[in-house]
């Protein structure tokens, strides 16, 4: 085998380890498996989109000029106009398709990562072994972000980078609480947490966290089925040309399913072996019942005491708990799932993950770093009037959006059940 080079041309090999950064620590998420990109294409230099089918995550990967902070998704409005009967003229009455854009915020983020001082002739060898010494322990590390990242975007309207302060560098967006919130408020009974598609208040948020919530069972399943296709319009994702909803739940939640009699009587033993083999549920314990698909989640689910939360920051604490986003929440008797039809998060890319370097003290100090500029929305729609308050931006500091302003959301779900 030839040396490894280490000429001044040899730094391109750099780019070979940001791609394999990018694609390790994206495709060791949850997200991923349910993820694909919108296609843009150029028409008269007009941009084009086209949304990706039938995935949880859109990803729009654009160029973005300097000193701007957002990238526009494009989501395909369905068709809503009567048809014509008998011989009526069809000609000039065709249905416009419509294409309804969203804002999607971006942000840098960086990660430092380690310090190589000392000059030597193979300063360059060095900093590059360095980089891929590093790779394993950043893959953990950023693939730990992006999946604490999205599942923050479904609860909290955005990701972290976009909600942070300006203080801190954040682009100041407020905290949207999710308009589609409901809880198992009596056996089989699924109670809204404040007004209807609405986004929620600190009120709402006390009131549910100090009410009393039931455990899962197939009388709350076959409720939730209905209130998803008829209440909520939430659309399903497609496997195997079967239709399901994605139920994120935690291991309390499993253990409960599985002891309901009913749903282990009724599940549909075929589907579920063909269900096994799906890239996102392989090695997860799930289960199949009434056209909802429960996967369980330690990460997403949170888990929270029944206790007197009166503020929005109170409400957020609990849900983060003392183990933060990254790691599994203490258990606790109030717990969050998770609904995920298509379409519920878009993911504007400017830059992808790569590899950075800072020299320092004349090139005698040499640190290794990682970046991104990127930043994940959930998917929903208020009208012309009320978007500027909605979407603030530059507050100085975390602030929440707590007003019971109406909002279209038809992709996902927040449902808070417990172990009574």
């Amino acid at each position: 085998m030839p040396p490894m080079q280490a000429g001044t041309d040899h730094i391109a090999n750099v780019q070979l380890l940001s791609a394999k950064l990018a694609k390790y620590a994206w495709m060791n998420t949850f997200w991923a498996k349910f993820a694909g990109f919108q296609k843009i294409t150029q028409t008269n230099g007009i941009k084009q989109y086209e949304p990706a089918t039938n995935k949880i995550v859109q990803m729009v990967y654009d160029f973005v000029d300097e000193g701007r902070d957002t990238l526009l998704m494009a989501m395909l409005m369905p068709l809503v106009e009567e048809p014509l009967y008998g011989d009526s003229w069809l000609k000039g009455t065709g249905e416009e398709l419509q294409l309804k854009y969203m804002n999607l915020y971006i942000n840098q983020v960086r990660k430092a990562v380690t310090k190589l001082t000392g000059r030597a002739a193979n300063q360059r060898l060095k900093s590059f072994k360095l980089m891929e010494k590093a790779q394993p322990e950043l893959v953990k590390y950023w693939s730990k972000w992006y999946n604490s990242a999205m599942f923050r975007t479904i609860v909290e309207g955005a990701s972290p980078q976009l909600t942070a302060g300006t203080v801190n560098e954040g682009l100041g967006l407020k905290v949207r609480w999710h308009p589609n919130m409901y809880y198992h408020s009596a056996a089989g009974t699924l109670t809204s947490v404040g007004t209807e598609h609405a986004f929620k208040t600190a009120a709402d948020l006390s009131t549910m966290a100090n009410s009393t919530l039931y455990k899962i069972s197939a009388n709350f399943l076959a409720e939730l089925n209905i209130y998803l296709k008829t209440v909520l319009r939430i659309e399903p994702i497609l496997y195997e040309d079967t239709e399901m909803y994605l139920m994120l739940v935690t291991p309390d939640g499993m253990k409960q399913a599985k002891a309901d009699t009913t749903i282990t009587a009724a599940r549909n033993a075929a589907f579920t072996s063909a269900l096994s083999k799906h890239p996102a549920i392989k090695g997860r314990d799930y289960l199949f019942y009434d056209g909802i698909c429960l996967v369980e989640e330690r990460i997403g689910c949170r888990q929270f005491a029944k206790a007197a939360t009166t503020t929005d920051a109170g409400f957020a604490a609990a849900l983060a708990g003392s183990s933060g986003w990254y790691d599994p929440p203490v258990r606790a008797a109030q717990q969050q799932n998770i609904v995920l039809g298509a379409n519920a998060i878009g993911l504007g890319i400017a830059e992808n993950l790569n590899y950075t370097e800072e020299i320092d003290d004349h090139g005698n100090v040499r640190e290794i770093g990682s970046q991104c500029i990127q930043g994940a929305n959930r998917v929903e729609y208020v009208e012309d009037d009320v978007v500027q308050a909605v979407f603030s931006k530059n507050n100085a500091n975390l602030t929440y959006y707590s007003k019971a302003t109406p909002c279209v959301n038809q992709s996902s779900a927040i449902i808070f059940t417990g172990l009574n």
